[in-house]
């Protein structure tokens, strides 16, 4: 039971019915809206501020290495986390080795960094969304997109959700980010994605 309760925290969907007891794995306060509120807030972001902000972690990887990873881990990033919760984080994952490199949550770190843990994450329809995504990465170089229904911080009930992977070129890793939107077009967001490029 224990590891139920571990997997479905990953990737910072933490906070929902089933977390309520678990508020304090977030480092700051987290407002709680509805779950009209939280899309409309969204609504604010188009899906090219999501590639673009994706986009620039890439580039920053490319330039930096490994050794900057610690900067995504941190939950105060105004860099790689703006306007949280209302806005995406950028995660760094491994495919080839089906975990994440990093979390903004130091509470779940430890737990997902681990090989494997990307194909026993399951979303609340029971999807592996993330083991999905890297499937496509490894065959889209130009990045991919899929969808969740999950929580997030500062929901009550699960939200759907579009997410974003970027393949790091020159480097086995992988960057993810999220957009928060009722109606996840796939076919649309890929469309943006390729103009983008």
């Amino acid at each position: 039971m224990k590891v139920v309760w571990i997997i479905a925290g990953v990737l910072l969907l933490l906070v929902g019915t089933a977390w309520g007891e678990e508020s304090d794995a977030m480092p700051w306060a987290v407002e709680q809206v509805s779950t009209q509120e939280m899309y409309l807030r969204w609504a604010k972001h188009s899906p090219e501020e999501i590639i673009a902000h994706a986009q620039k972690a890439v580039r920053y990887i490319q330039e930096n290495g490994p050794s900057i990873f610690g900067e995504f881990n941190d939950p105060n990033s105004d860099q790689w986390w703006p306007g949280r919760p209302f806005f995406s984080p950028v995660m760094v994952m491994r495919c080839d080795e089906l975990r994440l490199a990093t979390h903004p949550i130091p509470k779940f770190y430890p737990t997902m960094i681990q090989p494997g843990f990307i194909k026993k994450f399951t979303d609340t329809r029971g999807e592996h969304t993330f083991f999905y995504l890297c499937a496509k990465l490894a065959s889209q170089s130009k990045g991919a997109w899929t969808k969740q229904l999950h929580f997030w911080p500062g929901t009550q009930e699960p939200v759907w959700m579009a997410v974003l992977g970027l393949n790091i070129p020159g480097t086995p890793y992988q960057v993810h980010a999220f957009y928060i939107t009722p109606q996840p077009d796939l076919e649309k967001l890929n469309q943006r994605l390729y103009q983008k490029k």
